[in-house]
């Protein structure tokens, strides 16, 4: 779930062209942190990432009711 947020959080940046960052470093390490997780990470490559995402999120949210 967090590479999906941090992913989707830099995306609507772009697309806002409104700058979410106080400084160009928070930026930078938003990058990175995402390329880190992308060599990490094999489940956004698998045919049920959408299925495994739901998943996860149900689980969090029934943890916290």
């Amino acid at each position: 779930m967090l590479f999906e947020w941090l992913t989707r959080a830099e995306q609507e940046d772009d697309e806002t062209l409104e700058p979410a960052f106080a400084d160009k470093a928070e930026q930078l390490v938003l990058w990175s942190l995402i390329g880190q997780l992308e060599k990490a990470l094999v489940a956004p490559f698998r045919k049920d990432y959408d299925r495994l995402l739901q998943a996860a999120r149900d689980t969090v949210r029934g943890s916290v009711e």
